[in-house]
């Protein structure tokens, strides 16, 4: 599959570690804004869930940010 380099990065890193957060893909593909990035995917027939995950910041403070999982390609 051709994809652009950001879509191409989150994709395999998808592939390589099954799911990617969004400080992740900032940190290791330098992608800010991969919920952009995750819809484009989508768009292009690619299978990718979403949850929701809780964690605490820096500051001790609660924090929900999206962790997106990448599903098995049907006939794969």
């Amino acid at each position: 599959m051709n994809l652009p380099a950001q879509e191409r990065r989150i994709y395999d890193y998808l592939r390589r570690s099954n799911s990617i957060t969004p400080m992740t893909a900032l940190q290791i593909c330098g992608v800010y804004r991969l919920s952009s990035v995750i819809h484009r995917l989508r768009g292009k027939g690619i299978q990718i869930r979403t949850e929701t995950a809780n964690a605490k910041n820096r500051f001790g403070e609660p924090v929900r940010f999206a962790r997106y999982f990448l599903e098995p390609q049907k006939g794969a």
